[in-house]
């Protein structure tokens, strides 16, 4: 078995285990955790596995693995990746919702709310990136003034306007639910797909 962890070939001992699940264990605790990483992406017998794969695969007996390839990356660089993947992300989010609002416009009702969970979707990554943002970043955050800046200001925006919604989902008060997709929601996620850029420069420029 040929085991891989960022391009470099892992000597690593297994006598003791007996399945895939247990061998990603060992790496996240014994070789990733000292280095402060976390696991990114697995390729079995290459294959690329997703969550899914990965935990249909949690049994498999290590004499079926022939080759393991393992990336990782630090909290901090995760993080920044995904500020960079964020302009565009939010930028499909707004043509997704401008999608929502015709169907509403179109008395679709329900095609409209099909095509509004992947907003939703949207929103639960970027609220994970935006927390953990705020919360790897805190000292720097602070020393350079970055609580005030746009992007975190009107992700905070965002976030009230996101509890809105939820309410008049609740009530199923469709008219304010529009309103706030419209007037609230999508003009937030334009202001955020500008300035996130900006963001993120300040915390590589600022190491």
């Amino acid at each position: 078995m040929e085991i891989y962890i960022n391009a470099e070939r892992a000597q690593l001992d297994v006598a003791d285990l007996l399945n895939f699940g247990q061998l990603i264990q060992k790496i996240e605790t014994d070789v990733l955790g000292p280095r402060g990483e976390v696991l990114t992406q697995i390729q079995l017998n290459d294959r690329d596995l997703d969550e899914a794969a990965e935990l249909d695969h949690q049994k498999l007996p290590l004499s079926r693995i022939q080759k393991l390839i393992i990336k990782s990356t630090t909290p901090t660089m995760l993080v920044l990746e995904a500020l960079g993947d964020a302009p565009t992300i939010l930028s499909e989010m707004v043509k997704v919702l401008d999608e929502v609002l015709g169907s509403f416009e179109d008395s679709q009702d329900s095609k409209g709310y099909q095509e509004f969970v992947i907003v939703t979707d949207g929103l639960s990554w970027f609220t994970t990136i935006y927390s953990r943002s705020m919360a790897i970043f805190q000292d720097l955050i602070l020393q350079q003034d970055l609580h005030q800046s746009p992007f975190i200001l009107e992700s905070q925006k965002l976030s009230k306007t996101i509890e809105e919604i939820l309410d008049c989902q609740s009530s199923k008060d469709r008219t304010t639910f529009l309103d706030l997709l419209e007037y609230e929601m999508k003009p937030s996620l334009e202001v955020l797909s500008r300035e996130v850029v900006t963001f993120r420069e300040a915390l590589v420029s600022n190491p």
